[in-house]
């Protein structure tokens, strides 16, 4: 049994934006909501959890919060549960206290929550309480869907759907091992001598962002022009983040596909990243996300990984 996921851009209508991002403002809203609940509920010594700050919700949700009607119920309760792994992971990982969402960071929500809800044919994807919306391409992976979350990045809007296929993990016949050295000059460098250039995006760009950032800094808080200015911004963000990930994907695609065994460095990531010479170049290299990835496409492949 493998756990699969497949993000697909969408292209929704103008009166389909108006709906996602309702939705958007429903989930924020229900999670700062449920904070501040549990917050209460904690210092008046009880115990909260996510179920029982659903029920409590809805006990209350006609008279107080009527806009929840409007949207799909998943946008609103996965919140709250979304809350509760925040605190598990605050008690378990020492990660912090939860903060309150802001509006227009992170835009997301849970719009489908199991197999029956979930529908998709000729390039289009059904959305409770939206309809079908059209997308860029056809679900690639086949399996029970578990749940769909809809995103917002920039000004384009996915669909990441997380399916569980009954495939068992495949095994790898190729014996070939290798090393693999990562670094800031060069991404990776392999004990055969093949190497994968660094495309060094955000250095590259650094230049036109921050004469973007300038301009933005410039603008009056809360206008329109403002507004415009930080979708430039994200924009820029977002294809520097699709150029890094893309150097990632075509190398770890290749050892995945020519290596059986492959031995990588474990990186203290965290430590080099507070070297302030070094922190700008560390994170753009991503070597966290090389390790995300190398991971799940070789328990695909049946690939070892040291």
């Amino acid at each position: 049994m493998l756990y699969k996921a497949h993000k697909i851009q969408l292209i929704p209508t103008k009166k389909q934006k108006e709906l996602l991002h309702k939705s958007f403002g429903c989930r924020r809203h229900s999670f700062n909501w449920g904070l501040a609940k549990w917050k209460e509920l904690y210092e008046a010594g009880e115990k909260p959890s996510a179920y029982s700050l659903i029920k409590l919700q809805n006990s209350v949700k006609k008279e107080q919060t009527p806009f929840y009607l409007e949207v799909n119920k998943c946008a609103v309760q996965y919140a709250l549960h979304d809350l509760e792994s925040a605190f598990k992971k605050m008690w378990k990982e020492k990660s912090g206290y939860p903060k309150f969402k802001k509006k227009g960071v992170s835009d997301s929500y849970v719009a489908v929550e199991n197999n029956t809800q979930f529908k998709q044919k000729d390039k289009k994807i059904w959305l409770p309480r939206i309809g079908w919306v059209k997308c860029h391409e056809d679900m690639r992976f086949e399996g029970k869907v578990n749940n769909v979350v809809v995103s917002r990045t920039a000004d384009k809007y996915f669909a990441s759907v997380t399916l569980v296929s009954n495939d068992t993990p495949a095994t790898c016949e190729n014996q070939a091992v290798v090393g693999v050295d990562l670094g800031i000059k060069t991404l990776l460098v392999c004990s055969d001598g093949t190497t994968f250039e660094n495309p060094k995006v955000l250095r590259n760009n650094l230049k036109g962002l921050k004469r973007l950032q300038r301009r933005l800094s410039r603008k009056k808080k809360g206008g329109a022009n403002r507004k415009k200015q930080q979708m430039k911004v994200a924009r820029k963000h977002y294809r520097i983040s699709c150029i890094r990930k893309n150097a990632i994907h075509a190398a770890t695609r290749y050892l995945v596909d020519n290596y059986g065994k492959i031995i990588i460095e474990d990186l203290n990531i965290k430590g080099m990243v507070k070297n302030r010479r070094l922190a700008q170049a560390v994170s753009d290299a991503s070597f966290g996300e090389f390790r995300r990835q190398l991971s799940y496409k070789s328990m695909w492949t049946g690939v070892e990984v040291v």
